[in-house]
């Protein structure tokens, strides 16, 4: 977990490049990474973008898209909303499961999705 506003970039592009190698150490082939807040956001992107430069494709589910656009990350996905990126804690159980469950679809669809530009996932 980062903290954008404490996050430097140079900071998050050497945590992406970390986790890149561990990704690929575990043989990993996608990645779904989720971000908050604006400097989170921006943190989130950032990690995105180089875990990509390693050849992973990564999917960031953010609530502030345009920023996680002007970072540079390729596959988006807006969440629900800050501080519940995954969720609407005023729905039913059964409401915030479906919630959830068609995010994480989305997300997977988007991983499996070719991409030749910066894309938003909308619905």
């Amino acid at each position: 977990s980062t903290v954008g506003n404490g996050t430097a970039i140079l900071s998050a592009k050497q945590f992406g490049k970390e986790i890149a190698e561990y990704l690929i150490s575990d043989k990993v082939d996608a990645v779904i990474l989720t971000s908050t807040w604006g400097t989170c956001t921006r943190c989130g992107a950032t990690i995105v973008k180089e875990i990509e430069s390693h050849g992973i494709p990564v999917v960031h589910v953010c609530t502030i898209t345009p920023i996680s656009m002007t970072v540079g990350a390729n596959r988006i996905v807006p969440a629900v909303a800050i501080p519940y990126p995954l969720g609407n804690p005023s729905l039913t159980r059964e409401e915030e499961f479906r919630l959830r469950y068609n995010l994480v679809e989305k997300a997977l669809d988007a991983l499996s999705t070719e991409v030749t530009e910066q894309t938003i996932f909308e619905d």
